[in-house]
């Protein structure tokens, strides 16, 4: 019902094409698996059809994690924030000591244990939180994923830096996020107006900035940026720092 309804309000947007709707579509569904804490009631009414969605992108998702596995050792403790159905850290789970998987999504959390017990990963657990309530000492994760987070917090500063207080020296934080702020300006316009429809709880809210903010704001935070990757224009941008 909720997807039935972003596409009626942006196909009366003037201007706004069906290609455009497409274009945004799983910009807002990337919310679903991640977003701000007030929201985490909303994405439990979708996650049942999240977990049953197909990933968009399958080269670009394998390339990512090859990317992020030359950072992981057998050694390392890391966290993803924002695990949505927790594929991505079981996929990790074999090149770690351990992963946490966190959501703000009750029930994302309750399919996550679901597929644990059905593919037997023993190193991966999954808990409810946000980088404010999950206590995560500080210096005990190696690696740290973020990904399709960052674009759905209003405040991305704060987040960066409770991530960063989460490593040890050295370790690497991996994002990956749509740089909407470069996206034509069909798109940019018309997720900007459906941020309106956010505190109804029907779309998350989602926020606009550049390819040049994103890296500046990782920066700012105190990461090196080492190294970016977009698989093709308008997709997420990967990088790690």
């Amino acid at each position: 019902q909720s997807f039935a309804f972003q596409v009626v309000i942006l196909s009366s947007i003037k201007g706004i094409t069906t290609n455009t709707i497409k274009s945004i579509i799983p910009l807002l569904n990337m919310g679903l698996a991640a977003s701000t804490t007030n929201q985490g009631i909303v994405w439990d009414r979708f996650a049942d059809h999240y977990s049953k969605q197909a990933i968009a992108d399958v080269d670009a998702y394998q390339e990512k994690l090859q990317r992020t596995r030359a950072y992981l050792q057998p050694q390392f403790d890391i966290v993803e924030v924002g695990c949505g159905t927790g594929g991505t850290s079981r996929a990790h789970a074999p090149c770690v000591r351990h992963v946490l998987g966190t959501d703000i999504s009750n029930n994302m959390i309750a399919i996550c244990n679901q597929r644990k017990q059905e593919t037997q990963v023993k190193n991966v657990d999954f808990s409810v939180g946000t980088t404010e309530t999950l206590n995560i000492p500080n210096g005990s994760k190696q690696v740290v994923l973020a990904l399709n987070v960052l674009h759905l917090v209003p405040n991305r500063s704060q987040e960066l830096a409770s991530m960063r207080s989460w490593l040890s020296p050295g370790g690497v934080l991996v994002t990956s996020t749509p740089c909407i702020g470069d996206m034509g300006w069909p798109v940019r316009v018309a997720m900007g107006a459906v941020r309106g429809l956010s505190w109804m709880g029907v779309v998350p809210t989602v926020y606009l900035f550049t390819r040049r903010q994103h890296v500046q704001e990782l920066k700012q935070a105190g990461f090196d940026v080492v190294e970016e990757w977009q698989p093709k224009p308008g997709a997420a941008v990967f990088c790690v720092a």
